[in-house]
């Protein structure tokens, strides 16, 4: 998948990336899903995530996705986590969760305060082989996505490694206008329309072939079978039709006046959350 670019769709075209527009990107997603959920899921995480690679700095960047196979994953940071300034950088230590793709990924994105720094935390840019992996991962759905723990003690990371996620970005593309908080959003939302897509498809077929204990006739033949069916399908094609509204509305906008309103983040939480429910 790296090989075929399936890891910097959301790259810039400045590091050699597809830069795609993001009704494109998720209609890849959309694919993905119908097929596999968890592919899906790190394509949509570790994509949306490489978008941070037009505000860190411009070298770091360079260096990281001169590797083909160049891939970030980042997860949540647990209490506790600090970051303190020394020579020429910082000794990062602590504990991150539910990193998607940790098992293929070359480079880790660990979120953390600095010790006497006030104001919002900093992004630290660790290769992969510095951190303890934890293989905490053990859940009924999803399981193909690898979402491990890492954990750090007292990393040295140079300053030129580390970078604000507010930081206005270098490149001037319309992508990078949009924060990654509604793009991983409508990317995940739209993995759960494919992916309720393709249970419903399944389970239409399966009622055209099978028939209850004792009752020759097939389910697809009932009427209980039909109306349930039914209302799985409006309340799948509502939700689909609202979330790609939502997004089609927020590329455009930004694509007109190159910002991004509070209202458009509402109305794409709101879809998202409805899609994902």
């Amino acid at each position: 998948m790296a090989d075929a670019g399936f890891f910097k769709l959301l790259v810039p075209e400045s590091l050699g990336g597809a830069e795609m527009q993001p009704l494109v990107f998720f209609e890849i997603i959309r694919i993905f899903a119908q097929a596999d959920a968890s592919t899906a899921w790190c394509i949509n995480q570790n994509n949306i995530f490489a978008t941070d690679a037009a505000r860190m700095p411009a070298e770091t960047a360079r260096k990281l996705w001169a590797d083909r196979y160049c891939v970030v994953t980042n997860g949540p940071p647990f209490e506790g986590t600090k970051a303190i300034q020394t020579e020429g950088g910082y000794l990062l230590s602590g504990h991150w969760d539910f990193s998607s793709g940790s098992s293929y990924s070359t480079w880790l994105a660990a979120r953390s305060p600095v010790e006497g720094e006030a104001g919002a935390p900093r992004m630290f840019l660790i290769p992969k082989a510095d951190a303890m992996m934890l293989d905490t991962w053990h859940v009924n759905g999803l399981r193909g996505t690898a979402s491990f723990s890492f954990e750090l003690d007292n990393i040295f990371v140079e300053e030129s490694h580390t970078y604000f996620e507010s930081q206005v970005p270098r490149d001037d593309g319309f992508l990078f206008i949009i924060p990654k908080i509604p793009l991983f959003a409508l990317g995940f939302a739209t993995i759960s329309v494919a992916l309720a897509r393709a249970c419903l498809d399944d389970a239409i077929k399966l009622a055209a072939r099978k028939a209850q204990r004792d009752v020759s006739d097939a389910m697809v033949n009932r009427s209980t079978v039909h109306r349930q069916i039914g209302e799985a399908e409006s309340s799948l094609r509502a939700a689909d039709t609202y979330l790609r509204g939502s997004a089609s509305d927020l590329w455009n906008s930004v694509c007109e006046s190159r910002q991004l309103d509070m209202a458009q983040r509402i109305d794409v939480r709101m879809a998202s959350t409805y899609a994902i429910r």
